[in-house]
């Protein structure tokens, strides 16, 4: 489906015109905006905080269907007056509801741009921590500088021992350090014949920074995260996909690159979009695609800059992918429809409002 914006506490969309303070938004998602009403496990949401108000720590945002616990897991941070926006694959409660719960306070948008059948092979779990290097959970208790740290995730947090072929993970950075350059984490699993030239996210020092991953989960289970920088790497779980489900994940790949040219024009994005045909031989004929879209180089207008993905057959939607102010480098996670008939089919575009170099890789698939 085309994103569509699901709530939105600024201008009253799905809840009332009033920032969320320190307090749980529940928000009626099935039945909804061509969601259907029963049978659905998750959907697939870009949630962002604007206006925040954060306390001295940071606040934070934790997505969770809302039979449940509130769960010791985040979905993204931020501090004061930042605009930050995440990805998230949102398990359904058993009524269809999603809730957000805000420490802090904040205006909350969510822009929801697929769903999962429960019988399409991906399980959801509420969310789980199953690696804190922070805290010593299942990893050494020590900030990852320049080096990989490897979880095994077969067994944890509700995710099988065995059959599963990829997890849904949310992955933060906290504790940051750098050197000349910013710093970043490349999530991949710890079975390929090398580290793949792509990072999940980056970031630059005394920040925290999450991001969505589906990660490929190897035979062994083990999955290896890599900082160039220093950080203390937090993972929380929230589904898995089963061997022969129709999502493949794959070893990160780059297919788009603006500052080097890698299959569009090497020259940042102004103000306007570009399209990319992600038929590549080993993409042909996909329904869906599921990319960790960067930005660098960026220059943003006072209100700050976006870049919207949507499949380039439908008109570009009123959402955004990532959020950036001018210098940032900003990366998120997006699952995008690929047209399949007409002029555009193959064809996904990328808006950015400002300038930006855009950067593109592809951690799997999902076959129509």
């Amino acid at each position: 489906m085309t994103p569509v914006r699901v709530l939105d506490t600024r201008n009253g969309i799905g809840a009332p015109v009033a920032k969320v303070t320190n307090t749980t938004l529940s928000l009626q998602v099935a039945g909804t905006n061509g969601i259907p009403t029963s049978g659905v496990a998750a959907v697939t949401l870009n949630v962002t905080v604007d206006a925040a108000v954060a306390p001295d720590a940071g606040g934070y945002v934790t997505v969770f269907p809302c039979d449940v616990p509130l769960p010791d897991a985040s979905n993204l941070n931020f501090r004061t007056n930042q605009i930050v926006a995440n990805a998230v694959l949102a398990p359904l409660s058993a009524d269809g509801r999603v809730c957000f719960h805000v420490f802090g306070s904040a205006h909350l948008i969510a822009d929801v741009g697929g769903w999962s059948a429960r019988w399409s092979g991906f399980t959801a779990l509420a969310p789980s921590r199953i690696m804190s290097t922070r805290n010593g959970v299942n990893a050494v208790q020590r900030r990852v500088v320049d080096d990989n740290v490897r979880l095994n995730v077969l067994g944890k947090g509700g995710v099988p021992l065995s059959g599963v072929s990829a997890v849904s993970l949310n992955v933060t950075a906290v504790n940051t350090t750098t050197g000349v350059h910013p710093g970043y984490l490349t999530v991949y699993p710890c079975d390929a014949p090398q580290r793949p030239d792509a990072s999940n996210l980056n970031f630059t020092p005394n920040a925290i920074v999450p991001n969505a991953v589906i990660a490929t989960v190897p035979a062994d289970g083990e999955i290896c995260f890599y900082v160039f920088g220093g950080a203390d790497i937090l993972v929380d779980v929230n589904g898995w996909f089963a061997d022969g489900s129709r999502y493949t994940s794959v070893t990160p790949v780059r297919i788009m690159n603006t500052r080097e040219g890698v299959n569009v024009a090497r020259q940042p994005v102004d103000d306007t979009t570009v399209a990319l045909d992600v038929d590549f031989v080993e993409f042909l004929g996909l329904g869906a695609i599921a990319l960790n879209v960067t930005v660098t180089n960026t220059v943003a207008p006072a209100a700050g800059g976006y870049v919207t993905v949507y499949p380039c057959d439908a008109p570009r939607p009123e959402a955004s992918t990532l959020n950036f102010r001018t210098g940032q480098t900003v990366a998120n996670a997006v699952i995008v429809k690929v047209p399949r008939t007409g002029p555009h089919t193959g064809d996904v575009c990328f808006h950015v409002y400002g300038r930006a170099d855009v950067i593109v890789d592809a951690t799997g698939f999902f076959m129509p």
